[in-house]
């Protein structure tokens, strides 16, 4: 082609661009003319830059490049006094520093370039107001300004009611849909959120030149699904969206899909197959403080600690005040992790402050659980149930079944609490039921067998056998005392076990006696060997018949590193019956027990009041320093001493539905107690079984009853 006929097909084109992007179209006629044009040939076209910079930062998110562009651009319209071409680029401008979280800059640049064309009606066109809008209300969302935010928001809504061009109201509706849906995201209003977004795919689907924009909300919507609990949904979702971008050739956003869906893998505790997709993403998408928390799950505290020291130094440069109180909140998750419990108490409640400030709902509901798991560690109970009420009725409203940052083992202490003590009960019963058993097996029907493993492997027997010899043959016989106790595994070999432990005699006769309960989380050989570990420590702190607290306390320190390299943990639950003579022919029993993870003992009184000791701890291996704490009370004959795994508590019904602590206090309330422990023990049981109806055991079921007689 010759220079000048190549130049005047470039003023065309340059011409055409500047109708395109100032309208807000994708035309991939003119895209695939730029893909066959060099960069260098661009020079001298400012609008061919700008579309470029338009396709590279939509349509590819290679934001290097659409950088690149713009400051090309930016140059060429400054030298030609080009006011619109210069606050075009602004425009797009702001846009990409919310992909570079360069929010500040962002938001500056945005209200300057406001302020020109305020003072500039001839090139003030309401696309281009509504496009520096855009930019400035998603930084301001970035930098946590939530009420300027929807103040740019409203004004958009305004410009757009009154819009009668029909291409730039539906291109334009999508854009603040999004917007709007990320500020709704937020704070937490989940549901509001996917409303918006979904009306945005809708839109989007409407004209093929809004097509590319329907993977951006497809995105969003993934990572509104995820952070909701709701990962079958969000797998969908991001899935989609994977397939969308390599179709369009995303750079950034296919590594941001693919570490989204590692965020789920994570929040599923599947952290190997998590750090695999981030490897595969390289990066962590959006979530800044994905290295942070990944540390944090994996238990490598150090490198946690170092990592959250460096995002809150780049927080505080960025003046960013929710960045500030994220890192507080892993912070407070780090010395939680490291059992200094005070320490974490003081930064997560200045997390609280900020959340609190910002209207940041779904965050505070995520800090108020960890708030509350703190304070029933100090056995501050009352004031660890004021923070789950309020952590629980936002996560209820919003029917979300997931937390900022998910950790298992220490949710679960917190949610076995909140439907012991009645906290919004139906909500927590389902988040349990969702995370916890959601990925069982469908339940089998009335009558069905219990499927098992016809072969197993001669690993697992030995580890059956194994395990099956640790438990009690029989109970120990005492005057006083009748004692009974099972254990019934869901699988071939069990997470569960129990002991009893005697000692002090006097004149011939037991006056101790010493329970535990403890529950392996997991199944299969590795829980078995835990068990046995467990078992043998357990065996040797007993030696000298210590206090509950310090017994719990050696457990801790002699499993700790086996724990910490099989990311598993052990709920625990060590009780003592001592028998004291306080006058010459009157006896009293005392009662002291610590708990670490499992579900605290009741006493059934013989009047048929029924008792829950205020004992909570996490579970072992969940810190690396702890200190429990006994409860005690004064039991009398008569008085019923009941402990069980948390295997009776989540036994579900065909439906799927809890056995759950009411309809467990209702069946102790009229057990045969004159009939003896065996007798309760098998009343329990039963009422469960009845209750199963046949239904899949999902996990092992232990009960141990102990009952005061004469």
């Amino acid at each position: 082609m010759a220079p000048m006929a190549e130049t005047a097909d470039l003023t065309a084109l340059n011409i055409e661009a500047r109708q395109q992007f100032t309208m807000r179209r994708f035309r991939r006629t003119l895209a695939l003319h730029l893909q066959d044009l060099p960069d260098h040939a661009l020079e001298g076209y400012p609008w061919l830059l700008l579309y470029q910079a338009f396709l590279h930062q939509y349509i590819y998110s290679n934001f290097s490049r659409a950088s690149h562009y713009l400051d090309v651009a930016q140059m060429h319209f400054e030298n030609a006094d080009d006011l619109e071409g210069v606050l075009w680029t602004n425009a797009e401008r702001t846009h990409l520093n919310v992909y570079d979280r360069d929010f500040k800059v962002g938001r500056i640049m945005a209200r300057q370039a406001l302020h020109i064309i305020d003072f500039t009606p001839e090139i003030a066109t309401p696309v281009l107001r509504i496009e520096l809008l855009l930019g400035l209300a998603r930084c301001l969302i970035g930098f946590d300004q939530t009420i300027e935010a929807l103040e740019a928001i409203d004004t958009i809504r305004s410009i757009l009611n009154e819009e009668t061009d029909p291409w730039i109201r539906h291109i334009e509706q999508i854009q603040f849909l999004r917007t709007h849906a990320s500020l709704d995201m937020r704070q937490g209003r989940f549901d509001y959120a996917i409303e918006m977004i979904e009306a945005a795919i809708l839109k989007a689907q409407d004209y093929a030149e809004s097509a590319p924009f329907e993977v951006w909300c497809r995105y969003q919507l993934g990572l509104m699904y995820w952070r909701k609990g709701e990962f079958s949904i969000a797998s969908q979702q991001l899935d989609t969206t994977r397939r969308q971008a390599e179709q369009w050739g995303h750079h950034a956003l296919w590594g941001w899909t693919i570490a989204a869906q590692g965020h789920m893998l994570r929040d599923q505790d599947e952290l190997a197959a998590a750090r695999e997709a981030y490897r595969l993403a390289e990066g962590w998408g959006e979530e800044v403080h994905g290295p942070t928390f990944l540390f944090i799950r994996e238990g490598k505290l150090a490198e946690a600690r170092w990592a959250c020291h460096i995002h809150l130094q780049l927080a505080r440069h960025h003046e960013s005040p929710v960045d500030i109180a994220d890192s507080d909140l892993l912070f407070g998750l780090i010395e939680l992790r490291t059992g200094h419990i005070q320490r974490a108490i003081e930064h997560i409640e200045q997390a609280l402050s900020v959340y609190v400030n910002h209207g940041y709902d779904y965050a505070l509901a995520s800090a108020r659980i960890y708030h509350a798991v703190a304070l029933l560690s100090l056995q501050r109970s009352a004031e660890a149930d004021i923070s789950l009420e309020q952590a629980l009725s936002i996560l209820a409203r919003e029917k979300s079944y997931n937390c900022a940052w998910w950790m298992p083992d220490i949710v679960e202490v917190a949610l076995m609490r909140a439907i012991q003590q009645r906290i919004e009960s139906q909500y927590t019963r389902r988040l349990l039921n969702h995370r916890y058993l959601h990925s069982l097996p469908p339940l089998t029907t009335l009558g069905a067998e219990t499927p098992r493993t016809h072969h197993p492997s001669a690993e697992l027997e030995i580890a059956r056998q194994t395990q099956l010899s640790l438990l009690p043959e029989a109970p120990p016989l005492l005057p006083d005392l009748d004692i009974a106790g099972l254990s019934i595994p869901a699988e071939n070999v069990g997470g569960d076990f129990f002991g009893y432990y005697t000692g002090d005699q006097t004149n011939g006769q037991c006056t101790t006696l010493s329970l535990a309960l403890g529950d392996i989380s997991g199944k299969g050989l590795q829980a078995a060997l835990l068990t046995s570990g467990t078992v043998v420590a357990l065996t040797s702190a007993v030696v000298g018949q210590p206090s509950p607290t310090l017994l719990l306390e050696r457990v801790h320190t002699a499993l700790h590193p086996l724990i910490a390299r099989s990311r598993l943990n052990v709920g625990l639950s060590y009780t003592s019956i001592y028998k004291s003579r306080i006058e010459h022919h009157c006896t009293r029993w005392t009662l002291c027990t610590v708990n670490a993870g499992n579900i605290p003992p009741l006493i059934r009184r013989t009047n048929g009041q029924i008792e829950w000791l205020e004992a909570m701890g996490l579970p072992l291996g969940t810190v690396q320093l702890t200190t429990y704490h006994e409860a005690c009370t004064d039991i009398q004959t008569g008085d019923l001493l009941i402990q069980i795994s948390d295997g009776v508590i989540e036994a579900m019904n065909p439906q799927r539905e809890l056995f759950g602590f009411e309809r467990l206090e209702q069946t102790i309330a009229c057990a045969p107690v004159n009939e003896g422990a065996r007798a309760v023990v098998a009343h329990i049981l039963t009422a469960v079984q009845t209750y199963a109806s046949g239904a899949l055991q999902h996990d092992d079921i232990t009960i141990i009853v102990v009952l005061v007689r004469d």
